[in-house]
């Protein structure tokens, strides 16, 4: 392919240099990459990469103040004062197929939580990458600046949205494909696609990945559990790096592999949302940029289009400029998303409900559901019906239900009436979806009273007296337990 031809359209140009601003940007040639940091200025910077021989270019998902200013080995709050935001990159690998139904499947989940303007793109081999822009999500998470929430943040997102999808997957890859075709398409063995499982706890043992760098030129060693710039803290020099598995029970440690017993199809063992690629100073292969092994171009697509998609339209010669690539969502699109993100992974709600559970086997183990009357106010209140702020009521409701041992019927029941209070009901699909979803998880507390957008925003502002405790569970267990005693 001719790509000094093929980058001096400037149309290429234009859509490069648009998605470059603030972004730190890195020219590949062939099997390796020029220096860093870098930028592009002008459409005519493009064509000077090219004629030095560049084939391909690759953007930071950050967004800085000053890209230039970045160098290997700063501190988190080196990178932080730099940083001004970051976009959310879902990487889907796999043998093209699989990575369809799994990219059509998390654009689902991004719009059951209310995310519609994300946009996708072939990756320009066999994957795609799912976008979403930093002006989607809200100024703060869990009163941390959401800007610094990197690479936690996406990483946290991406881990909520493998486990959503995980299950329904599983059926779709089994339903279309069959364990024996899967075998036939990725050339692995039948063991090496099953979850193993522990058989001292009986639980699934998680991948992990590490990553080994090795300077050739001073002969340092690392290993990391995310990527990190591959350039040797040393002598600055690049350095080689080697992705390994860990396969570990994170609850007695047993790491062999010979006692681990077999379970269920692992969908990311053929087909995976890569979460250890998700680290500062990350790249990811620009729109309309080269691939060098497929000799395809990595092209926006529609997102109804995304089962429909076939590499035909990602040759350099049928490429259309008609779809946009992380264009800017509503203000606060996205915040649904990430809330729920960290709600369902963050350590400290787990150890709150570790914390409650401790705390009440210091009693008589509650088993029986606790009374609508020893509800905060902040949730009767909610119960009569609102007008605004009902997708976020609903998911302080499931939660708080389900903590306090309402059983699904009954959940399902006490949402319907809520809802048909609500001045503008949410649709059945919207009801239907939310409580299957929740269904299937384990507990977790609703927010905090302290999370203003889900209380004191919506007009259920907590009494002076529910301040003495950080949840409404904890309200209501606590009067519970009076009324016991």
């Amino acid at each position: 392919m001719n790509l000094f031809k093929y980058y001096s359209d400037k149309k290429v140009q234009e859509a490069l240099l648009k998605i470059s601003k603030n972004r730190e940007i890195a020219a590949r040639f062939n099997d390796s990459f020029g220096k860093r940091p870098d930028t592009l200025q002008f459409e005519s910077d493009i064509i000077e990469f090219v004629k030095k021989g560049a084939t391909s270019f690759h953007f930071s998902e950050e967004h800085w103040s000053n890209p230039l200013l970045l160098k290997s080995g700063m501190t988190k709050n080196q990178l932080d004062s730099l940083r001004i935001g970051w976009d959310l990159i879902l990487d889907i690998d796999g043998p093209l197929e699989f990575s369809k139904i799994t990219t059509n499947l998390i654009s689902e989940a991004l719009q059951f939580h209310d995310v519609e303007n994300f946009t996708v793109k072939f990756s320009g081999n066999k994957g795609f990458h799912i976008t979403v822009p930093f002006n989607a999500f809200p100024e703060k998470v869990d009163n941390k600046n959401t800007k610094d929430l990197f690479p936690e943040g996406p990483r946290i997102i991406a881990s909520y949205l493998k486990e959503m999808i995980k299950d329904i997957l599983i059926v779709k890859l089994i339903e279309n494909y069959s364990v024996e075709g899967i075998l036939e398409i990725t050339k692995k063995q039948k063991e090496d696609i099953l979850h193993n499982i522990c058989p001292k706890c009986d639980i699934i043992i998680e991948e992990k990945n590490k990553i080994e760098y090795k300077c050739e030129k001073c002969g340092t060693k690392e290993e990391s559990d995310v990527e990190e710039y591959n350039e040797c803290p040393s002598c600055k020099n690049p350095r080689i790096k080697n992705k390994k598995k860990i396969i570990k029970c994170s609850n007695c440690g047993l790491e062999d592999s010979k006692k681990f017993k077999k379970g269920n199809l692992n969908p990311f063992s053929i087909v995976d949302i890569d979460t250890v690629l998700i680290s500062n100073r990350h790249l990811f292969r620009a729109p309309y940029s080269y691939h060098e092994k497929s000799g395809l171009i990595s092209i926006p697509i529609k997102k109804e289009n995304i089962l429909n998609f076939n590499k035909e339209q990602a040759l350099p010669e049928n490429i259309k400029f008609d779809i946009p690539f992380l264009s800017d969502c509503k203000k606060n699109e996205a915040s649904k998303l990430i809330e729920q993100a960290f709600a369902f992974n963050s350590e400290k709600n787990k150890k709150l409900l570790k914390k409650e559970t401790k705390s009440q086997n210091q009693y008589s183990p509650i088993t029986q559901k606790v009374s609508m009357e020893l509800f905060p106010s902040s949730i009767k209140n909610g119960l009569l019906g609102l007008e605004d702020g009902k997708k976020r009521f609903l998911f302080v409701l499931l939660n708080f239900l389900k903590s306090l041992n309402y059983d699904y019927e009954e959940i399902e029941k006490i949402i319907h009436e809520w809802n048909n209070k609500n001045k503008e009901p949410l649709k059945e699909g919207y009801l239907k979806s939310q409580l299957l979803w929740h269904k299937r998880q384990e507990k977790i507390l609703p927010p905090n009273f302290s999370n203003k957008a889900y209380y004191d925003d919506i007009g259920l502002k907590p009494k002076e007296n529910e301040f003495k405790f950080k949840n409404p569970v904890n309200y209501s267990l606590s009067l519970f337990r009076l009324k016991r005693r």
